[in-house]
This record gives C-alpha cells, sequence and structure tokens, in this order.
C-alpha cells in the first residue's frame, strides 16, 4: 500500500511539471480586438468567441482594432474578474482586416514602412529594451544602432558629425572644402575636425580639401563613414569633434 502511495505521488508530480507552462512558451494565439466591458476593465475579445473576455498583462493595447494576440493562458481570477488571463502578451497586426502596422515586432525590419522598427514603433505592444552592440539593429530607439549608440561600452570617443561637413551647415559642397583651406591656410577655426578629416586618415591635410572636390565634381567616391547621416568616426585618431551643429 506505502508503494502505491509513494508510485502514486511521483505520478501527480511528473503530471504537475508537465502541465506546468514553460515561461516564454505561447499556447494561445487568436485574432480578435481589445475592448472594454460593462465595468470599464480593458480585455481581449477573441474573434473564435470568449463572451467574458480575456485579461491581458499589457499595459496600454491596441483599442478596437483587428489584432493577433500571442501568449501563455492560464486560468485565473484577475482584477477584472475573467476566467482567463494571458501572460507574456504581445500583439501582431497581421490578421485578416488589421490596420497597417508591424507585422512582427521582433524582426529589426520596418515592415510598415513608417520610419520605424519593432518596439520602436507605436504599432508594437512592447517597450524599446537596451542597445545590444552587435546586432545591427537600433534596439533603445535612439537613433544609434551598434557601436555607434553611446551606451555600449567600447563605443568610439567624440561627438557625432557628418563626414565632410566642415563647417557644420547641414550640407556637404564646396564651402566645405573652402573652410577645410581657411583652416589650413589662414588658421580659421574648425570645431569639428573629424569632419574635415574626408578620408578618415587621422589627418586635416589639402588632400581632405582635394577628395571633397572630387567627390562633388569628379564623380569620386563618396567620403568615409558617417556620411551622409550623423554618425560617431569609427576609426580611432587625435583628432576631435567639439561641436557639430547639425547633430545632435
Amino acid at each position: 500500500m506505502e508503494n502505491i502511495f509513494k508510485n502514486s505521488a511521483v505520478m501527480v508530480t511528473l503530471l504537475l511539471i508537465l502541465w506546468t507552462p514553460v515561461y516564454g512558451q505561447v499556447d494561445f494565439i487568436e485574432c480578435g480586438v481589445f475592448d472594454t466591458d460593462f465595468g470599464g476593465c480593458v480585455l481581449f475579445f477573441p474573434d473564435s468567441g470568449y463572451p467574458g473576455g480575456i485579461e491581458a498583462d499589457l499595459p496600454n493595447p491596441p483599442m478596437n482594432q483587428i489584432v493577433r494576440v500571442t501568449g501563455i493562458s492560464f486560468t485565473c481570477g484577475g482584477i477584472c474578474f475573467p476566467d482567463l488571463c494571458l501572460s507574456g502578451t504581445q500583439v501582431f497586426f497581421d490578421c485578416p482586416g488589421s490596420p497597417p502596422g508591424e507585422s512582427d515586432c521582433s524582426n529589426g525590419q520596418d515592415d510598415d514602412a513608417d520610419g520605424l522598427t519593432d518596439c520602436c514603433d507605436p504599432d508594437c505592444a512592447c517597450t524599446p529594451g537596451f542597445e545590444i552592440c552587435d546586432n545591427g539593429w537600433d534596439d533603445d530607439c535612439d537613433g544609434f544602432v551598434d557601436l555607434q549608440d553611446p551606451d555600449c561600452m567600447g563605443a568610439p570617443s567624440g561627438g557625432v558629425f557628418v563626414r565632410g561637413d566642415s563647417n557644420a551647415d547641414g550640407a556637404v559642397n564646396v564651402a566645405d572644402a573652402v573652410k577645410t583651406l581657411g583652416y589650413l591656410f589662414l588658421a580659421e577655426s574648425v570645431d569639428c575636425l573629424d569632419a574635415a578629416d574626408v578620408g578618415d586618415d587621422g589627418n586635416v591635410n589639402i588632400a581632405d580639401a582635394v577628395a571633397l572636390l572630387s567627390t562633388l565634381f569628379s564623380s569620386a567616391g563618396p567620403p568615409a563613414p558617417p556620411y551622409p547621416d550623423c554618425g560617431f568616426d569609427p576609426t580611432s585618431d587625435a583628432l576631435d569633434c567639439w561641436f557639430h551643429f547639425v547633430c545632435p
């Protein structure tokens, strides 16, 4: 009899382990809408029919829009009194009838072509995280990717700038070559020497002015990065960029 009880206890334990959802496992995938119930609680109402609504751990869900919701479902008695709750809830805009939106909030792509990706897009019900320094994505939505983000350890020192824009007026043109020549021969000041270093060889000399003029008038290659957008100097050198008016 004692062995029977022991074996039964083992079986119950195994069943509980197998039944318990693994964190990150998704067992709920439904299209539907978020709406308020008669008591004012925000609940998810799937198309398959669940009149009592489902409580999801989502602080600001998109209301009254057809969306796909995924998560881990469990029986509950939530604050809004449904008998089904979701944890690890995510929202996707890829159901028939969904408004234009990010169809995948974790692929690093701008699915709806609005200039915002993943959690940076308000279509996605998630919060931007910390910058991951080697995945090619702007994880924290600050406009800088990987080692260009100052949050990353080992990020290049100095300010952000546009290579070739020596006078920091937001345009790369002949005036920048003139500014570089003025620095070399007339002792004019340049606040961002990195911008004047068109070839990114760590020196500002007449070759940089010539290279910029060749780019403008002889279809030569573009200046070294960062160009044409603001960014950090990808190489380490003795030049500084104290201030560049058009870059944050």
